[in-house]
This record gives structure tokens, C-alpha cells and sequence, in this order.
């Protein structure tokens, strides 16, 4: 059971649905039943925020001068701390 009701695609406000659109286009997810899953379920509830995540984590993939191992690393890192079952 989930803590949160997914809404299907046809559900979503317009202004959900390009959110729904730009991660699709930008991260690395399948939509599943009309779902993204993950923390992008999240995003959709507030397409501002999820917007605005989305430009955030396209700017640390592609534009930052940080080594990509080093932001694997720092993923890695925080997920243990937090125990997050989404990254392993």
C-alpha cells in the first residue's frame, strides 16, 4: 500500500502532465501504468517544484564541473544515511 495515491496520466492537470512529460524526456524513467514511480510522483503533485528538480538534476548531470563520480558518490553517501531503498 502507498503512502500516496498515484494519479494516472489522464488525471494529471495540464500543468502535471508536462512535468510528466519533461522527466520522462529528461531522466532516466519508463512510465509504468501511467506512473513514474520513485520520488517523481512527488514532483507531479507541485509542477512548479517538479520543474524546477528537473532543471536542477539536468544542471548537476550535464553542466556541472563536478566529476560525475563524485556526484554518484555523494548520491550513494546520502542514500545510505538515510537508508534509501531507492538507490540500491
Amino acid at each position: 500500500m502507498s503512502r500516496l495515491d498515484a494519479k494516472p496520466y489522464a488525471n494529471l492537470t495540464p500543468e502535471q502532465q508536462a512535468t510528466f512529460d519533461d522527466i520522462v524526456a529528461n531522466r532516466p524513467v519508463k512510465p509504468k501504468d501511467d506512473q513514474i514511480g520513485g520520488p517523481f510522483d512527488v514532483w507531479l503533485r507541485s509542477p512548479e517544484m517538479g520543474k524546477r528538480l528537473v532543471g536542477l538534476g539536468g544542471f548537476f548531470r550535464f553542466r556541472s564541473s563536478v566529476e560525475r563520480r563524485y556526484i554518484e558518490l555523494a548520491i550513494l553517501v546520502t542514500g545510505q544515511f538515510w537508508q534509501a531503498q531507492f538507490e540500491w
